[in-house]
């Protein structure tokens, strides 16, 4: 680029005696551009190092000391964040992208490309590591392993075997001690030739990525935002990392617990140096809290077992998040503690534990369930969690939010028995089971996001072996949903069911009797209904099918509440008994493609008075299509296909009328 601006700079001294103002206004314009890549660059790069760095304060228990604007011309661009143990990082505001520039004629590549910026992120896996993403895809190296964000400790080689007695050979030699593992890799970005390239090898080898024709770019940081505890980071992927704020009044290192009993239960146990807190690291250091804050008592005889006492004092455990050793929370480990409202989970966990029982019954009332008969009102779960085990929120009546719990795969038995005050859950993409009477509860909203959904099953309580979470007020099936399976939602209690534009069909029996469903839509991607998907929802007053369905399948819509309907002009079949005993039915609408009507189709539609009928040719009716209480009921039909009507809806002759469609 350099030799450019020399040439033309000769150029220019060599034929000055012409206006050189056009042509000094573009090598201006060049040389702007290129130093606005170049200081977006800087700026990636510089994003790029922080991501790190806040990875390894995670990773390594350090806090944030200080957060500092960074100011360009008077605005903010950025902040500086101080920590504890690593060195300062600056994290630049993103701005949207713009289109390229006109390349110049003749010479440049084509007019109006869009600029790319790529988007280096991090993302905690199933193992817990954090690796490197690029445009939210994982960075991987010319093997296809991901690339590390993060270094992981080696381990120490095994002790070599003595030598045997009596002989002259010597000892066996230690084994070695193992490596320290590799240092997370940073990646690099450059911009040469107008594209972007990255290395993940400290600049030996660099990979071509897109044109970098705009010169403003996202940043991979959402926000920065701060409470009196931690500093949160939000990638623009919506993942997050917290990393805890010192406090300038006492020691960083010193945990300060809200609830006092929690403060002496911790150093009771963990203060290792006997200094008489509990340090972050100290904390970290827990690999098990066993039974220590249940304190739970228990009577048996051969009739019954109950608590005679909880731990009733604990409020709140909201320090618990520093305890990123634990991996398991015992079955008993909050159990009735009646009191406890707050607490944080650990990064770490994998498993929220619980044991079988009954809540229901009295003659079951056991020590069962991590944070059963406690006072919590919200409660975050973890992405390290894979398994929440059986009574593990039961009868958690003041739970109202429960927020994570994106890798969750098994919710157990109970778990949330009586948790009658949720607001709104979400079932994880990846649930692959819900036991036995897990959501026998009640909340306002369901967040379905599990694919299992999509499966079909062959009765109406599918993958979930018994009592699915049905006592929703209102159910949104998230858009990563393509199909709602056979007895995907069926039975449900559910006023209100929202379906995204992401899911092209409805399998039978979706939501049959959902006696509670008042409002539904259908988005016009479904382009199939199964046989009774809405059968027996009497309270489904209004719904609208879309354009995409060609097919109305047989018993679709028995026995719902509706009051109207309209078939859509692509339909060509309305299946055998489809609207039958639909009894607040009072007006239909058929669309002009349909062929044929299966039997019974409105069938004891007691209310039904008006047909509209738009097919100049008559379709093929089945038996008893309109039968029942047909008393004032007129069939309306195109006016020069009246007598062709009649005589192939001989049964209906006399209440054929002519009707003006257009």
């Amino acid at each position: 680029m350099k030799k450019i601006f020399t040439l033309l700079a000769a150029l220019i001294m060599l034929y000055g005696c012409y206006d050189d103002s056009e042509l000094m206004g573009r090598v201006d314009n060049l040389e702007n551009r290129v130093s606005k890549l170049e200081k977006l660059c800087n700026e990636m790069n510089s994003n790029i190092s922080s991501l790190q760095t806040i990875v390894s304060a995670l990773q390594n228990n350090d806090y944030v000391t200080k957060i500092e604007p960074v100011l360009e011309n008077g605005n903010e661009v950025g902040y500086t964040i101080s920590f504890t143990k690593s060195e300062p990082i600056t994290i630049y505001h993103g701005k949207d992208g713009k289109d390229g520039e006109n390349g110049e004629d003749g010479a440049n590549g084509s007019n109006n490309d869009d600029g790319y910026t790529p988007i280096i992120g991090v993302q905690q896996d199933n193992d817990g590591i954090y690796y490197w993403t690029l445009d939210g895809e994982w960075l991987t190296d010319d093997s296809g392993n991901k690339i590390k964000a993060q270094g992981v400790d080696g381990k120490d080689g095994i002790d070599g075997e003595d030598g045997k007695e009596g002989q002259p050979g010597s000892n066996g030699v230690d084994g070695a001690n193992g490596k320290d593992g590799a240092d997370g890799i940073t990646p690099q970005l450059k911009i040469e030739n107008d594209y972007w390239y990255v290395s993940y090898d400290n600049g030996t080898t660099w990979k071509q990525l897109g044109r970098a024709v705009g010169t403003n770019g996202d940043s991979f940081f959402q926000s920065v935002a701060q409470d009196e505890n931690f500093v949160y980071f939000t990638f623009i992927d919506g993942s997050e990392i917290a990393i805890a704020k010192s406090n300038n009044n006492l020691d960083s290192k010193i945990i300060q617990f809200e609830d006092k009993i929690v403060e002496r239960i911790c150093v009771n146990n963990w203060d290792t140096d006997g200094d008489g807190y509990l340090s972050y690291d100290e904390a970290a250091a827990v690999q098990d809290i066993g039974t220590l804050f249940s304190k739970y008592i228990t009577t048996s005889s051969s009739s019954t077992n109950s608590i005679v006492a909880g731990n009733s004092g604990i409020f709140s455990f909201k320090e618990f998040r520093f305890f990123t050793g634990v991996s398991n929370i015992s079955k008993t480990a909050f159990y009735m503690d009646i009191n406890l409202s707050e607490i944080e989970l650990p990064n770490s966990i994998k498993t929220i534990n619980g044991g079988y029982s009954n809540p229901s019954s009295s003659t079951s009332y056991v020590n069962n369930g991590a944070f059963a008969y406690t006072a919590i009102n919200k409660i975050h779960i973890p992405n390290s969690v894979t398994t929440i085990s059986d009574n593990a929120f039961a009868n958690c009546k003041s739970l109202k939010y429960v927020t994570g719990g994106d890798s969750v795969q098994t919710i157990g038995r109970y778990t949330y028995y009586n948790c009658i005050n949720l607001k709104q859950f979400t079932l994880p993409e990846n649930l692959k089971s819900i036991k036995y009477n897990a959501f026998n509860c009640s909340g306002e909203e369901l967040i379905i996001k599990a694919k299992i959904f999509e499966n079909d099953y062959t009765s109406s309580t599918p993958p979930f072996d018994g009592y699915y979470p049905k006592n929703f007020t209102k159910v949104t099936f998230g858009d990563n949903i393509t199909k709602i399976g056979k007895y995907g939602y069926a039975e449900s209690f559910a006023k209100e069911i929202v379906i995204p534009n992401s899911v092209t069909s409805i399998g039978s029996y979706a939501f049959y009797s959902s006696d509670s469903l008042e409002n539904i839509n259908i988005p016009e991607s479904v382009t199939t209904i199964d046989a009774y998907a809405f059968a027996d929802c009497d309270k489904l007053k209004n719904i609208t099918i879309p354009e995409g369905i060609t097919t109305i399948n047989s018993y679709t819509f028995k026995s719902c509440g509706l009051e109207s309907i309209t078939i859509p002009q692509n339909v060509t079949s309305i299946g055998s008994s489809a609207f039958k005993l639909c009894a607040n039915l009072t007006s239909v609408t058929i669309g002009k493609s349909v062929i044929s009507i299966g039997n019974y189709a409105f069938s004891e539609c007691s209310k039904l008075k008006s047909v509209f009928c738009k097919a100049i040719v008559p379709p093929d009716l089945g038996a008893s299509v309109f039968s029942s209480n047909s008393s004032g009921r007129i069939i309306y039909v195109p006016k020069e296909a009246v007598d062709v009507y009649r005589a192939s809806w001989s049964d209906y002759a006399d209440k054929i009328i002519g009707y003006d469609f257009e």
